[in-house]
């Protein structure tokens, strides 16, 4: 586990990514996409699966995070999860990385790392944050101006009540990402 200048505490908010090495790619097909998101699920869950089984049957039992969004590009992704135990996301995170690498590697006939190092992660101290990176990871296709749709995969879970509010208020996720692209723009 690396040394990380925020610890996982149960209760609260992170932004997870992590892009592919050399800045590949590391979904190349709709195939990988649903790779990822299948796992997304499958192993957010305590039980151990055992060799990369992901069955659509599967129940999963205590979940180690909660999921609030996530944004699939060509070359990277952010999540944004909620950590709901001793370790959660950690443990969740090993396991999607490390399961995803497999699968790619197989996939393609190739070994080595996938994954630029472990994931970087954000602690979210405040709910105005949050609701900024909620806007900025579900709209994250709109800040790299990808506007097909076989290049990207999104999801905002309306299951939360901080997502709903934001959700429903599509102007202020617009200027988030507006205020993002503006900054990039500065930037180069």
């Amino acid at each position: 586990m690396t040394n990380r200048s925020h610890p996982f505490a149960p209760g609260e908010y992170y932004h997870c990514y992590n892009r592919g090495t050399e800045k590949r790619k590391v979904f190349l097909d709709k195939q990988d996409y649903a790779y990822f998101i299948k796992s997304l699920q499958a192993y957010n869950n305590q039980t151990p699966l055992g060799k990369m089984r992901l069955h659509d049957d599967f129940e999963p039992d205590e979940q180690p995070v909660t999921i609030l969004t996530y944004s699939l590009l060509p070359n990277h992704y952010h999540l944004l999860l909620r950590n709901n135990i001793d370790e959660g996301i950690s443990k969740f995170m090993q396991r999607v990385s490390g399961g995803y690498t497999m699968y790619f590697n197989n996939k393609n006939k190739r070994s080595g790392a996938l994954f630029q190092g472990k994931f970087k992660s954000k602690y979210i101290a405040s709910d105005q944050d949050l609701r900024q990176l909620l806007a900025y990871v579900s709209r994250n296709h709109e800040i790299h101006n990808i506007t097909n749709k076989d290049l990207y995969r999104s999801h905002l879970s309306l299951k939360n009540s901080l997502v709903k509010d934001l959700s429903t208020n599509k102007a202020n996720m617009r200027e988030v990402v507006d205020i993002i692209k503006e900054l990039r723009l500065e930037m180069d």
